[in-house]
């Protein structure tokens, strides 16, 4: 049974509708990224412009339950959603910055994009949180970075990084949301 299957049954369950939210708001990544102090956010950041992992290490390294109980209150989805939503959001301000781009001009790009493209990244995601999808062989991430006329690889990686990012960051919120727990 899916992540989600499972979810709108204990919901039936429970008494409660399965409404799936149309749009993710991305409110418990960007707030707990937004709760993180500057100087946390920069040595995440410095980290990883060394290296992405890097960089996730030094976020985990944060003590951000306080903040995540702060950003998801009254939650009691899994805290592994919780901490994906903050990574997506940590991911995407590291590949911006590593681009030289504003966070609107990528997510101009995205909304640009086909939406084909866009769901085809998501689904590309789905079984990352159990969720069994039609899968596509299109170049997603791709198709959504030519909006952004990067001309090279290195930097096109980057971008893609940032948008793999934000369609993870969305089933993160999704799943916050919809969590019966």
């Amino acid at each position: 049974m899916s992540m989600l299957a499972a979810i709108a049954l204990a919901q039936v369950i429970a008494g409660t509708p399965a409404a799936k939210p149309a749009k993710p708001s991305g409110a418990v990544g960007a707030c707990a990224w937004g709760g993180l102090s500057s100087a946390d956010r920069d040595r995440v950041l410095a980290a990883y412009h060394q290296d992405r992992a890097l960089g996730l290490n030094a976020l985990m390294d944060l003590d951000v339950t306080p903040i995540l109980a702060v950003c998801a209150t009254g939650s009691r989805a899994p805290r592994v959603f919780l901490h994906r939503a903050l990574w997506a959001e940590m991911t995407q301000a590291g590949a911006a910055r590593e681009l030289g781009l504003e966070r609107g001009v990528m997510e101009a790009a995205w909304k640009a994009a086909p939406a084909s493209a866009r769901t085809c990244l998501h689904n590309r995601l789905g079984p990352n949180f159990g969720e069994a999808t039609p899968g596509c062989t299109d170049d997603a991430e791709g198709e959504i970075a030519r909006g952004l006329n990067i001309p090279r690889a290195d930097r096109r990686l980057q971008a893609s990084i940032y948008y793999v990012a934000k369609a993870e960051g969305e089933w993160a919120e999704q799943l916050i949301a919809n969590s019966p727990f």
